[in-house]
């Protein structure tokens, strides 16, 4: 079994030893919003085993249950916000399609019109052309004519 976070839109991101969180986009998963800090948050693999969510002094803070948080051992199930974006720590099967195919960082938009989660960045089926594969216009997201979405690449 893998770990990995799921978030409110569906999405799964897999668990390196060290995966950050934030609104810069050399974030593992990038939080589009701007009240979302550059390094928000990081998840670490300790020695012995364990996950921990780390808040990195963020201005508006990791939250579970409403309590913000600075660090904290994660349980299978545990739940996190940072803003209008919820995670959860879950585990996936070896053997699930998921994992084999995310391939490339999060991106994940916030904001009035969209609330919650809208778009990731992987490939379930790598044969199929990517949103940049297909032109300039393809692959934008109803709210990325904000100019604050679309594929990243």
């Amino acid at each position: 079994m893998r770990k990995c976070l799921r978030t409110n839109g569906g999405e799964i991101v897999l668990l390196g030893s060290r995966t950050t969180i934030g609104r810069d986009g050399e974030n593992e998963i990038q939080l589009i919003d701007e009240r979302v800090s550059k390094q928000h948050a990081q998840i670490l693999l300790e020695e012995d085993g364990r996950f921990v969510l780390f808040d990195l002094s963020s201005r508006n803070g990791t939250y579970v249950k409403g309590e913000r948080i600075h660090r904290l051992p994660l349980e299978i199930g545990t739940t996190f916000q940072i803003l209008d974006f919820e995670f959860t720590f879950d585990e996936i099967d070896e053997n699930d399609p998921a994992v084999h195919a995310i391939e490339e960082p999060i991106k994940l938009l916030s904001g009035p019109a969209t609330r919650k989660t809208v778009t990731a960045s992987f490939r379930l089926d790598p044969d199929e052309p990517q949103a940049s594969d297909r032109g300039p216009a393809a692959g934008k997201s109803p709210s990325s004519s904000s100019g604050r979405g679309g594929d990243r690449r």
